[in-house]
């Protein structure tokens, strides 16, 4: 699968289920899941996605579905 079909698919899964583990993106495409860690890093950082880490739920989520400074962006808290 291309890098296109995985972001696709983060986004899409990040909007319809509020977030999205790195395992289920590794499984899914049969990548490691530093290379999923990439494509989460390139949407927020290239794209402008707002994506943020939770912690306390171990996933990425869309940013702003927590309180603020409750996620992390991919490089650290920018709140």
């Amino acid at each position: 699968m291309s890098q296109t079909e995985r972001i696709f698919f983060i986004d899409r899964t990040i909007r319809e289920h509020r977030g999205i583990a790195v395992s289920t993106i590794a499984s899914r495409f049969g990548i490691c899941p530093r290379q999923a860690k990439r494509d989460i890093e390139y949407m927020w950082d290239r794209l402008n996605a707002p994506i943020a880490w939770s912690a306390n739920r171990r996933r990425y989520d869309s940013k702003g579905t927590e309180s603020k400074c409750g996620g992390r962006t991919p490089r650290g808290c920018t709140d």
